[in-house]
């Protein structure tokens, strides 16, 4: 007995070898083995192949009977018919796939961008592929060749840090594809490419102004040691802000992270420099984003100290965490599913040969006062 049972387990491994799929009981034909066409749906309904074509692709009218459109209907979804788009492109017809690169996927900020920029999409028949760079431009790379090699209508990209004009010839190279490109958030503010972002810039020399009407005047920034033109901005606006207002800066208030991610161990050594210079500032100044300002507050509350009693946090970006956390975090908002939403239809005038009235496109800033900051009664000038 044991014998024959092996022998049906042999043959069973022989024909699944041989076939590369086993049949399951449940699913039977042979459409369940391959990828369903139109002309299986056309045989099946008995209909020629060019009616199941207008029906699936919506162009029916009133050529086909409502009868025999809700049948190659019914038999497509039993049969999960799904286009291919290879095909279709092969036959020069519009892809209808955009492209879309990030630097950080857990990033909330990026999050609520993406939804923008789907939104606006699939409002407009466009599906859009996300590609998560993890700020390594070999990532970046790696996702342009294939956005291209899959001849996408166009990319919507938001750079890496330092990249520079190796990322410059990443975009020359997609333009030079036929492809439309979008940068959004970590633009050149005096750049060429058709961009969606904020003032930067000015969004940070507003937050010294901010903190100085609530009576702070030692203020401490935390930025970052590596080079991204959005952070640059933000800085510049720091810096001269503290000058027009005739506050001294040294180097030694600026604060550096040299993390990418903002929720490791880099984080916490970056707040615990600052928590050893604590007793100097009344206020400091998280320009990398919410995300390392949340975690800061973390690890000093941790340490006893009280926000804002000890000292005021201000942060950059208003995503959601901030909100909901004790403290709430004060911080600037960027409009981020606005401007992903603003890019998709920026990218679709392209993508149609159309002249946009703008290709930068700066969205208002906005400061959000929350529990993170507090007015200080004696204020001191030095």
């Amino acid at each position: 007995m044991e014998g024959v049972i092996q022998k049906e387990a042999a043959e069973k491994e022989r024909q699944i070898t041989m076939s590369g799929v086993m049949r399951t009981p449940e699913l039977k034909g042979e459409f369940m083995k391959r990828h369903v066409t139109m002309k299986d749906i056309a045989s099946e309904a008995e209909v020629s192949v060019a009616t199941v074509s207008l029906v699936l692709s919506g162009k029916s009218g009133t050529r086909v009977s409502v009868e025999t459109v809700r049948k190659i209907q019914e038999i497509a979804e039993r049969l999960n018919y799904q286009p291919d788009i290879n095909a279709q492109l092969l036959k020069g017809k519009d892809s209808s796939i955009v492209g879309l690169i990030i630097p950080n996927i857990t990033n909330h900020f990026y999050s609520e961008m993406t939804k923008g920029v789907m939104d606006e999409g699939k409002a407009n028949g466009y599906n859009v592929i996300l590609f998560n760079s993890d700020n390594q431009l070999a990532a970046e790379t790696f996702a342009a060749q294939t956005l291209s090699s899959m001849r996408v209508a166009g990319v919507i990209i938001c750079g890496i840090y330092e990249a520079g004009e190796k990322e410059d010839t990443i975009l020359k190279k997609l333009k030079k594809s036929g492809i439309q490109v979008v940068k959004i958030d970590r633009c050149d503010f005096e750049g060429t490419w058709p961009c969606v972002t904020i003032d930067n810039y000015q969004a940070a020399y507003s937050c010294v102004q901010m903190l100085y009407s609530q009576g702070h005047r030692k203020i401490a920034l935390i930025a970052s040691r590596w080079s991204l033109n959005i952070i640059n901005d933000r800085e510049r606006g720091y810096r001269q802000a503290m000058k027009d207002l005739g506050l001294k800066v040294t180097e030694d208030m600026i604060y550096r992270t040299d993390s990418f991610d903002f929720i490791d161990e880099a984080a916490d050594r970056l707040a615990e420099e600052v928590r050893k210079d604590i007793d100097r500032y009344t206020a400091v100044l998280v320009i990398p984003g919410d995300l390392l300002a949340v975690e800061c507050i973390s690890y000093w509350k941790r340490r006893g100290i009280r926000i804002p009693e000890d000292i005021s946090v201000m942060g950059f970006d208003n995503i959601y965490m901030g909100s909901i956390m004790e403290p709430s975090l004060t911080t600037i908002d960027q409009p981020k599913y606005e401007m992903g939403k603003e890019a998709m239809k920026l990218l679709l005038a392209l993508m149609n040969e159309q002249e946009p009235e703008k290709k930068k496109i700066v969205f208002p800033h906005q400061i959000i006062i929350r529990g993170s900051t507090k007015e200080i009664k004696e204020i001191s000038e030095t």
